[in-house]
């Protein structure tokens, strides 16, 4: 009887990475311009990369702001590194690229547009089988966003200075300028003096 013996292979781990977007501002007022930077974190042997930019109302992005970092083709040995203005896309194709690292993969800008509101938050859309290793497995990966709170200025309605106030916006309780101070009348014979 011929005995069949199995083999427990044990598995390879996949490489893993973490695709991070970072702002050069947390907050942000209507018309501000914010610039944007998107990086890999340590990875190992990765072959291809496609990222998918998506913006959410309120914020515009700059046409010719967006580009692959100086240098990467070179760096990942790779036949291409790009961004596509068109369709908002990154690509870096048939490279050989590991890092103990992060790796500045792009940069690109948005402006806030005039009717923006709350936290806005540029994001990626990723297929999960376009990243993958020199072995054309998928590499695993995690997501860093960030969010950009806008501020929008108020528009004062300001309440007249007082004695002893400045004056006060009605809607956000700003203020301006300073109190006006006492302006004394003569006290009287009943009376004592007071604040005109």
């Amino acid at each position: 009887v011929l005995g069949l013996i199995a083999a427990v292979i044990p598995a390879v781990a996949a490489s893993s990475t973490t695709f991070k977007l970072t702002a050069n501002k947390t907050q942000a007022k209507p018309g501000d311009t914010i610039t944007y930077t998107v990086s890999m974190g340590a990875v190992e042997n990765i072959y291809s990369i496609k990222l998918k930019l998506v913006f959410p109302e309120g914020l515009t992005y700059v046409e010719g702001s967006g580009k692959a970092a100086d240098g990467l083709q070179a760096l990942m040995s790779a036949s291409k590194a790009e961004f596509t203005e068109q369709t908002k896309v990154f690509i870096v194709g048939s490279s050989d690229y590991s890092s103990a690292s992060d790796t500045l993969l792009m940069q690109f800008q948005c402006t806030v547009d005039e009717n923006a509101s709350g936290n806005l938050e540029v994001t990626f859309d990723i297929d999960p089988d376009n990243i993958f290793d020199t072995e054309y497995e998928n590499i695993d990966f995690t997501v860093k966003t960030a969010s950009v709170k806008v501020v929008v200025p108020c528009s004062h309605s300001w309440n007249a200075a007082t004695c002893t106030a400045p004056k006060t916006c009605k809607l956000c309780g700003a203020t301006e300028g300073s109190a006006k101070g006492h302006s004394w009348s003569a006290a009287t014979c009943t009376a004592p003096k007071t604040c005109k």
